[in-house]
Formats: C-alpha cells, structure tokens, sequence
C-alpha cells in the first residue's frame, strides 16, 4: 500500500494528535500563514500543514508533513520551524517534522532538536503554560 502526504496527516498524525487528548477544535488544517506587519496583517503564499492551539486560542505547535517516500532533511527543519516563528498572534513552541516513518520535534525558538519520546515537563515552555517565554 502506498501511503500520500495527506494519508499521514489524517491516518498517522490526527491518530497521534488524538491520542494526546488533543480535539477536534484544536486542530487546524491547511492553515494559511498570516503574518503581523506594524499594524497590518499579511496573508503570505504558504500554508502550516497542521497547527494546534490550546483551548484559549495559542498556537501550540505546527506539524510539517512530508511524503513518505521523502528522507527528512535540514531544509524541511527550516521550513517547518519558520512556520512556527512566523505565526499571527504568538510563536508556536514547537515545531514537529515528520513524514509517518521518522519525525523530529523541535523547539521553534532556539531550534534545537528535542529528543526522546515525548516534551520534558522540564521544558521550559512547559513549565511557562506551553507560552514561549
């Protein structure tokens, strides 16, 4: 069976979303980029895979996705974290890359590679109520 992009995005990263107590209202597709210029807003001709916001309206984290056949590398970290930077309203935290067979989590600020099977409680954006800080 040959899986697409959007295969991973609805069968292998809403499953793990889900799986995190993350719902419905919580999850947005395809959402598009807009930036905060001065006073202006700037609609850009890109679009965040997926993005998570909390309850309260913050993005959480933007989730990149990429075909499967596709070996993850540093040009798709730097798209993925730019999208987490370059959000309307405040920085998403995290950043995750994956394309259903590897996935990398991020820390969208510093960049720096978050590894292990899940975010530290330690983590300093945890411990800030998931804001960056």
């Amino acid at each position: 069976m040959h899986l697409s992009e959007d295969d991973i995005k609805t069968k292998v990263v809403y499953e793990w979303l889900k799986s995190c107590n993350i719902s419905l209202n919580e999850i947005y597709i395809e959402n598009t980029i807009r930036l905060k210029l001065g006073h202006g807003e700037k609609v850009v001709n890109s679009r965040a895979d997926i993005l998570v916001k909390s309850n309260e309206g913050d993005n959480l984290l933007i989730v990149e996705v990429k075909n499967p056949n596709h070996k993850l590398n540093e040009g798709d970290e730097h798209q993925a974290r730019s999208y987490a930077r370059s959000l309307l309203g405040n920085i998403a935290p995290f950043t995750v890359l994956t394309n259903g067979k590897e996935s990398r989590i991020f820390d969208s600020v510093t960049g720096e590679r978050i590894e292990g099977n899940s975010i530290s409680n330690d983590h300093v954006y945890v411990k800030a109520g998931l804001r960056v800080t």
